[in-house]
């Protein structure tokens, strides 16, 4: 049986799955906040906390279990790849609370747009201008 060919650096795996997690968040935030409408917001926050766990449980099928992309344990890369999306998907889901469907755009704009390409994840802050590598840095992509 073939295995599937491990990566030549593992940190390369995670920046070109960051991409397709902050769309994830994006799309996990209209979803809960436009289309399902729970209501009290704490019901909203639980909803996007367990959505979150699930799709990076199963991000971390994917990247660790299939592919073997990322180092160390499964619970750790779990928790982290959990936690990316989280920070994704709420602030979106609270301009989105702010905004109504205007969020949706602000939201994936910022996350998507300035996010990924200020957090400098596929390359070095310091190949970034020195302002926009500090700002990146803040950022949850």
């Amino acid at each position: 049986m073939l295995s599937p060919p491990r990566p030549a650096t593992p940190g390369l795996a995670f920046g070109a799955a960051l991409l397709p997690l902050s769309i994830v968040g994006v799309i996990m935030a209209v979803t809960i906040m436009l289309v399902a409408r729970f209501r009290p917001a704490w019901r909203q926050l639980v909803a996007l906390a367990v959505v979150s766990a699930v799709a990076g449980l199963g991000a971390d099928l994917i990247f660790q279990g299939f592919l073997g992309a990322l180092p160390g344990g499964h619970a750790a890369t779990w928790v982290s790849l959990s936690l990316t999306l989280l920070a994704v998907s709420a602030p979106t889901a609270g301009l989105i609370a702010l905004s109504g469907p205007a969020g949706v755009a602000v939201g994936a704009g910022l996350m998507i747009v300035v996010g990924d390409a200020f957090s400098a994840a596929t390359s070095a802050p310091q190949l970034l201008p020195a302002a926009v590598g500090r700002i990146g840095q803040w950022a949850p992509g």
